[in-house]
């Protein structure tokens, strides 16, 4: 691995181990030699990850510019962005913490409303929807089989339950109940001012709060 010579500073840090060596070597000017014009050669060659190595690369630069020509400074930084491009684009190699799987005891947080764009969510993380009912036995719906939820409904005149929801379906079932609305705070609905149930005018005014 790269922990000692010139190349020790390059890859410091680094998110996988590198195993390479560096090579400068100047360039011989036909017959005449080494003396008249100075030309030379940089080189990194080396794989990686070091302890389990799936990719190898040799990068040779000739005739750097610019007065710096050590391989360290020249072909290594060069190296450097490529293995970083191929690690971070293999899954297989960049995964750095082992998958663990745990059971069904605790489902994620979610906020009631649309059901489609509910399904949508649960579908890019694969999680099973599970169609509940208040009448469910016990109390609570079994959700070993997935994460339970229900269809918001509303009935003109009569005020809606929307606590659990977020602000733009709470603020959906209110208005197409025939309610304003005005809100207090952010996140998850947990109070409203009117309780579900009652029967209030069209137009009349409901506080929600957030949190």
């Amino acid at each position: 691995m790269v922990k000692e010579g010139n190349g020790k500073t390059l890859f410091k840090g680094s998110l996988f181990p590198v195993a390479g060596k560096t090579g400068t070597a100047q360039i011989a000017n036909g017959n005449k030699g080494y003396g008249v014009t100075k030309t030379y050669q940089a080189s990194f060659c080396g794989y990686f990850p070091a302890n389990h190595p799936k990719y190898s690369m040799i990068v040779v630069i000739n005739h750097p510019t610019a007065g710096v020509y050590l391989a360290a400074l020249v072909a290594g930084p060069v190296f450097k962005t490529i293995a970083d491009r191929v690690y971070a684009s293999d899954l297989q190699v960049s995964q750095a913490a082992p998958l663990h799987y745990v059971g069904n005891t605790t489902m994620p947080q979610i906020k009631l409303g649309n059901p489609k764009a509910l399904k949508q969510v649960y579908g890019k993380l694969e999680i099973k929807p599970q169609y509940a009912s208040n009448n469910t036995a016990g109390g609570s719906p079994d959700t070993s089989d997935g994460v339970p939820f229900e269809n918001a409904t509303y009935k003109s005149g009569v005020v809606p339950s929307v606590k659990g929801m977020g602000l733009s379906d709470a603020l959906y079932l209110l208005g197409n109940a025939g309610y304003k609305v005005a809100v207090r705070g952010s996140g998850a609905v947990v109070n409203q001012s009117v309780a579900a149930g009652s029967i209030e005018p069209k137009g009349a005014k409901i506080l929600i709060e957030l949190q």
